[in-house]
């Protein structure tokens, strides 16, 4: 019986356009360890903020649709030297704890891009630095493209049971 009641439970959750939320499972490793392959989501479709530190849903100018970590917004300067990217001077990633660090002076960034974020952009990263197509390749994100909030992972038993506790997406930028 349990199983029928979860499984009634996500099939409404998952429509987005009826009750603004969906639930999919993660299938890339470009969030590693934060969300694990097998990991599911739970995303808000509607009225949502844009804050720096949380996972979002979006389309690239490409129209592929991506889960990433907001960095850097409107009026930032972002400058993605190697596999890092520095915004405003500082760098922050999943190695790190999301703690910022300030930009090495002396590290050659030349190869790397810079951008002025406009009034509508976004600057997205997966936690895996290294295993992740994000906007250090495709630019900034437009706020239009912009189309859910990631809040919750979890993972599902052999039962349809929870196996984790809703975990958060966000992390705080201090």
């Amino acid at each position: 019986m349990s199983i029928s009641i979860i499984t009634v439970s996500i099939l409404s959750i998952n429509l987005p356009l009826v009750t603004g939320y969906s639930f999919d499972k993660s299938e890339t490793k470009s969030n590693w360890p934060t969300i694990s392959s097998n990991d599911y989501i739970i995303s808000k479709h509607f009225d949502f903020s844009l804050d720096k530190g949380a996972m979002y849903g979006f389309k690239n100018a490409q129209g592929d649709l991506y889960r990433k970590r907001l960095i850097a917004g409107p009026n930032d300067r972002v400058q993605v030297c190697g596999d890092l990217v520095y915004v405003n001077g500082f760098t922050r990633n999943i190695t790190t704890n999301w703690k910022a660090q300030e930009l090495n002076t002396y590290k050659d960034c030349s190869n790397g891009s810079t951008y002025r974020l406009k009034e509508d952009q976004y600057f997205f990263v997966g936690d895996n630095f290294t295993n992740s197509h994000d906007s250090r390749h495709y630019g900034p994100v437009k706020r239009k493209d912009i189309v859910a909030h990631s809040l919750y992972k979890f993972q599902l038993n052999q039962d349809d049971s929870i196996s984790k506790e809703q975990t958060s997406l966000s992390v705080i930028f201090e």
